[in-house]
């Protein structure tokens, strides 16, 4: 996406406080990006936590099958970061995205004022940033999925190996096309 900013002549003495400001909200943006890149991971962390307290509880007679309650609760944190990929981190990183254009035309439109390129340092990068984001994202993602999908099919084996097969290699397919497309979102955001 390719934004446009006014073209207007700003007077000299308010173009290095407009820098400072977009400098400020870029450096805003980059925090909260890094704060909910770490929201993934206590996603994956409260997994983890249900995942062993389940299976404790079932060997305490609380719980029947813990396999069930694992399966129901990696849906929710699988459908919890897709909603939070798609709705919350992609509104920060188009934000974060603006500003960082923003600035980068104006260090062109204006080398004599400001002689600092801190806008052109974060483009060159910019692959760096989009491989970290993927990591950040689709590690713990995939590492839910995977549990998910492995407390499905034992529980399916427990009715039919023909519906383990079935269950498993679905799950697998409509994981994999998630981070398919969770990626290319990512990407088209950063």
């Amino acid at each position: 996406m390719k934004l446009e900013f006014p073209r207007e002549e700003i007077p000299p003495h308010l173009i290095e406080p407009h820098y400072k400001m977009v400098m400020d909200m870029h450096m805003h943006y980059d925090k909260m990006h890094a704060r909910q890149e770490f929201t993934y991971i206590k996603y994956a962390g409260f997994f983890i936590l249900a995942f062993f307290g389940f299976m404790m509880m079932e060997g305490k007679g609380l719980i029947g099958n813990y396999l069930i309650a694992v399966t129901c609760t990696g849906f929710g944190v699988l459908f919890a970061s897709v909603m939070a990929t798609l709705f919350i981190s992609s509104e920060i990183d188009w934000k974060r995205s603006i500003y960082e254009q923003e600035g980068r035309a104006l260090e062109e439109r204006y080398p004599s004022i400001i002689n600092f390129n801190y806008f052109k340092m974060i483009r060159k990068l910019n692959t760096a940033r989009y491989r970290a984001t993927l990591l950040a994202r689709l590690t713990p993602f995939t590492f839910v999925g995977g549990m998910t999908i492995w407390s499905a099919v034992m529980l399916a084996l427990k009715t039919s190996s023909n519906l383990a097969i079935i269950v498993g290699v679905g799950s697998s397919i409509v994981l994999v096309a998630t981070m398919i497309f969770l990626a290319r979102k990512i990407k088209t955001e950063c």
